[in-house]
């Protein structure tokens, strides 16, 4: 049932060189680096994953309690674990109880992981676990070699020789089926010598070795095993009928005898319907009601076991004692169960009200007390059965049980293969690896800008529901118009790019975003690049000329000024100046767009008129 747990987790914490991936519920998780590198998974710009290390243990509860915040205020997961306990305690119960809220809150939100670990990674990595596996075997194997060595041989046929190796090598044999020789290691059994020691075996004769002891093994097994199978058959199809008898429970496991405040309890509880474990158990059919201090209400996390078992998590916030009742498949267990929480090694009293009990009572549901139903049809079993019959008198009948019946024992039917396991929680689908798709990646940043300047573009690469993908994307960046310079893209990381789009001469423009064939977002986008005068911002211009005479020569005297016109649109100009020494002078306030000055004599324009310019 927690395999697939397992598999997601050890997923999830693969794809960092400083990180061992997880391998069970036990002390793969004790130096918080675990929950760290799974959390990081789904919230990689949350939690600084590098930044972390176990060389302190306050080191890894700083990784822990960092991973549990940003799951519960992100992921909604509750913080049933406490750092420090796990430093100190590898507690293999509450880890599966908090990895399951965590699965399930996730799966709820529909969190799907950001980071996922490069195929060449978890390639790189089997082979080094691989390859230390294979070295510790060889360490082992001729660790054996030197203590012992092994007798001559004629080395003749399989026959004798055969079942000596069986019997005297037969430790060497498995470790050989278990871990075969690479194809870099070297091949010590051509090293060898010829006929000395035993004959080592082929995998086809070690194959029919083992089949052949698996059937003396079953030849010699006492029969009065499979009688055993087959009388507790019928007892397990008669479980799956109707339901009868008490409903009763046992409490055990860690937090059986009360927590402190604030603290993960973590405890197993054990049903029995009528004195037996209940069949095919699953965390649906068991509800959990506490009648705590203050009316304070809890959510429990529970998890389905074999034989009638349940994990059953909470974190009590207040002291005192704590009522529980359990409620399975609608029927309430015979009495509640008092957990105290203590805060000062003193728990305070809390008389039990039963609420829940009376609420089901008042809905004509279960009773405190279930009338027991019609008991089946007897069939043949050694065990009693468990409900009397309603008022028999005690009249002294002889041998009224041993009736005969026509069908004592059910042996014509095949033999019965064991009880099913219980129904597995389903597995953690595998999540869909990501796909870029250019058509869903966003691009801002593209406007129009002056000639002179430069501006960036931005790209957010997305996948399919429009999530930021970080994976390999390849993006190229292409510039038609008046000029049409060489374009990089530069990858930030966290699937961001940006594009600097240099100075450029005015004009009209287009820039091409593309992955492959495919164009990124709305591209291409059009944008302008206008003219600018330079010397920075133009408010005004001062203009001077100088009058000359028919020949071209310069007249010093001025006083000419009233013969020339002046237009200037849109901005506005001064009055010509006469600067007496045969100069004039204008000053023209510019305005945006594009400015016209004109000075004339008559219908002609002086020289070097008009002018025009943009701003």
């Amino acid at each position: 049932m927690t395999d697939g747990l397992l598999r997601w987790a050890i997923k999830n914490t693969q794809g960092h060189d400083h990180i061992t991936p997880v391998e069970d519920f036990g002390a793969s998780w004790q130096n918080g680096l675990g929950f760290a590198a799974l959390v990081h998974a789904y919230f990689p710009d949350q939690v600084p994953i590098n930044t972390f290390n176990a060389d302190t243990k306050e080191n890894s509860i700083k990784a822990m309690d960092c991973a549990f915040e940003v799951a519960f205020a992100s992921g909604g997961a509750e913080k049933f674990l406490d750092a420090e306990d796990i430093v100190e305690i590898q507690d293999k119960k509450s880890i599966i109880v908090y990895l399951s809220e965590m699965y399930n809150k996730f799966k709820e939100r529909d969190l799907n992981p950001k980071f996922v670990a490069s195929q060449k990674w978890i390639n790189d990595y089997n082979h080094k676990k691989k390859m230390a596996k294979f070295e510790e075997w060889k360490a082992k194997k001729e660790a054996k070699e030197a203590g012992a060595a092994p007798a001559r041989s004629s080395g003749k046929g399989i026959g004798n020789k055969f079942m000596e190796k069986l019997n005297s090598q037969k430790g060497d044999e498995s470790d050989e089926e278990d871990f075969p020789k690479p194809e870099s290691a070297p091949d010590h059994s051509a090293a060898a010598p010829a006929n000395t020691g035993p004959r080592v075996l082929s995998p086809q004769e070690k194959f029919l070795l083992r089949k052949k002891e698996r059937e003396e093994a079953e030849k010699n097994k006492p029969k009065t095993e499979v009688k055993k199978a087959v009388a507790t058959a019928p007892a397990a199809s008669a479980a799956s009928g109707p339901v009868t008898g008490d409903i009763t429970y046992a409490v055990t496991g860690k937090g059986a005898k009360g927590v402190g405040v604030n603290s993960m309890c973590i405890f197993t509880v054990r049903l029995k319907v009528g004195g037996k474990p209940p069949p095919n158990p699953v965390k649906e059919d068991l509800v959990v009601y506490c009648d705590a201090p203050e009316g304070t209400e809890y959510r429990f996390n529970i998890m389905g076991g074999s034989s009638g078992s349940y994990i059953v998590g909470f974190k009590p916030s207040v002291a005192g004692q704590h009522w529980l009742d359990f409620e399975w498949r609608g029927r309430f267990c015979t009495e509640p169960y008092m957990m105290p929480v203590d805060k000062f090694r003193k728990v305070p009293e809390h008389a039990y009200t039963g609420k829940e009990r009376a609420a089901a009572a008042a809905k004509g549901g279960e009773t405190p007390e279930p009338a027991p139903e019609p008991a089946p049809a007897p069939a043949p079993s050694p065990e009693p059965e468990p409900e009397p019959e309603p008022e028999v008198e005690p009249e002294p009948e002889p041998e009224p049980e041993p009736e005969p019946e026509p069908e004592p024992e059910p042996e014509p039917e095949p033999e019965p293969e064991p009880e099913p396991e219980p129904e597995p929680e389903p597995e953690p689908e595998p999540e869909p690896e990501p796909e870029f798709n250019p058509s869903k990646s966003a691009v801002a940043g593209v406007s129009d800008f002056a000639e002179g300047d430069k501006t960036t573009v931005t790209i957010t690469a997305n996948d399919d529901d429009g999530a930021i993908f970080t994976g390999d994307v390849s993006i190229v960046a292409e510039l038609e118009g008046p000029s049409s310079p060489s374009l990089n893209v530069v990858a930030v990381g966290d699937g961001t790019f940006t594009v600097e789009l240099p100075s450029l001469v005015a004009g009209d423009y287009q820039l091409q975003l593309k992955s492959g064939d495919d164009s990124i977002a709305s591209s291409p986008y059009s944008f302008k690049v206008a003219q600018t005068v330079s010397g920075g911002a133009l408010t005004s211009v001062s203009f001077t000329f100088s009058a000359t005479s028919s020949g071209g020569k310069p007249l010093p005297g001025g006083g000419d000024s009233a013969s020339f016109a002046v237009t200037a649109t849109p901005g506005k100009a001064s009055e010509l100046k006469d600067n007496g020494d045969g100069t004039y002078s204008l000053v023209y306030d510019a305005a945006s767009g594009k400015n016209e000055v004109n000075v004339s004599v008559g219908d002609a324009s002086v020289s070097g008129f008009p002018l025009s310019f943009t701003l």
